[in-house]
This record gives C-alpha cells, structure tokens and sequence, in this order.
C-alpha cells in the first residue's frame, strides 16, 4: 500500500525489489453526492451549532480507538478557546474510546462531537473546512502506512495536519500539502492550524496540491487501471 511497505516486505524477504513489485495504495471510487444531498446535509450541521456559511474550522473523521492521541488536538483547542478564536474542531465518529476523548475534551466550547455521519455530512463539512485532522500514534504500522484517512483528506482537497512520521511526514512535506506536527518549536497543532487560519493564500495552495496530489497518485480509476495492466503484464511474461 506504500513505499515503506515495499522496503519492508523487501527486507523481510531478503531479496532486491524488481520492477514486477509496485505499490498499490488503498483507495475507493468517489461517492456521487448531489447539491440536494448537500443543502440537506447543511440544515443538518446547522442544527448541530455548525454553520458552514464560513471556513473556520477543522475537521477528523474516523472511528475512536487507539491508533490515535487526542492531546494535541486538545492543546490546540484549549488555546484557541482561550484566546477567543472562532475555529471549531469538528470530530467526527465513534468508538470504544468515544468517552476517554470526550472527557479529553471537555469543557471546550469550540469542540463539536456530532457522532457518526455518512457521506453526504463528510462532503458538505469538508467543503467548510479548512484542514483535515489525523492525529495518528507513531506505531510502525501507521509510520510505514499511508492510511486511508489521509487519502480521503486528498480526494476532499483537505491539507493535511497530522502528528505521523514516516511515509506521511515525506508525502506531506515533500509534497507541501500540510503540516507535520513534531516536538519541534513552532510544529505543533497549534501553530499548524493558527497558520492556515490566518494565511488564506497558503491553505488554498495546499488545497489546490492536495486535490491534484490525489488525482494524480491516488485517483481510483488510475490505481485500478494500473494494477489491472501491471497483473496482465505478470500474466504475459510468466514467472
């Protein structure tokens, strides 16, 4: 599914990668959604305290379990509450650790927990967004992975702010499509979404990249495509 896969499986088999081993990231055709669906969806946000007539928020969609760690999303938002900011993190799902982040992030005005919502709901908040949020551990699993979250973020023409290394950190940077949050001064949650906050030109060109990124590299009918042609060709030559 990535890059650091491939060096992986390589090293664990022994062997030097050949041109017959290729890297086919996980991916999904994309949903139709009409502009009912989406109005739809807007009245149903709007009921829920999220107003997407503007783009002062970020989002996360996914399911609550471990893989991921709240706390500097938490930082982040604490800090922009008590600064006054207007920017809402809107975190989308559910799961066995629903409550641990909930109380994580209790008290905080400018955090919404609207459950889980299906695609027109992703679509029509994504629009209103500013930044996808993936708050990932850095397990091996996630370091030599290119989840599907961080996809679906390209496919919505989401910058990416995440707190991975590894094959997303190189993407993301290499790319310039977000930000990697590290221990480093000034790379954390807050000074990434503070800056896409307050830079409008520099989010619409990671949204820009983001979207072409995916078109380019993670498109389902390409990927499809080119998996179909490169097993042919496997058929073709023999073993």
């Amino acid at each position: 599914m990535s890059e650091g896969y491939l060096d992986w499986m390589a090293r664990f088999a022994g062997r030097e990668l050949t041109a017959r081993d290729i890297v086919v990231p996980l991916t999904a055709p994309e949903a139709t959604i009409s502009e009912a669906q989406l109005r739809e969806a807007g009245d149903w946000w709007r009921e829920r305290g999220v107003v997407l007539d503007d783009r002062r928020r970020v989002c996360f969609f996914g399911t609550f379990n471990s893989v991921f760690d709240f706390s500097g999303v938490r930082d982040a938002a604490s800090r922009m509450a008590q600064e006054g900011s207007e920017c809402q993190f809107v975190i989308c799902g559910s799961g066995g650790h629903e409550r641990e982040i909930r109380e994580m992030m209790s008290g905080l005005p400018n955090v919404v927990f609207p459950g889980w919502v299906d695609s027109p709901k992703m679509a029509a908040l994504a629009r209103a967004s500013i930044a996808s949020l993936n708050p990932y551990r850095n397990i091996e699993n996630f370091i030599l992975n290119m989840p599907n979250k961080v996809v679906d973020a390209l496919a919505n023409g989401l910058p990416i702010v995440t707190s991975l290394t590894g094959v997303v950190q190189r993407m993301v940077e290499d790319e310039a499509v977000g930000f990697a949050c590290t221990m480093e001064p000034g790379r954390d949650w807050y000074s990434a979404i503070s800056r896409l906050l307050s830079d409008t030109d520099l989010q619409a060109a990671m949204s820009v990249r983001a979207r072409a990124l995916y078109d380019r590299r993670f498109a389902f009918e390409k990927v499809y495509g080119a998996l179909v042609s490169h097993l042919e060709s496997l058929a073709h030559d023999g073993p």
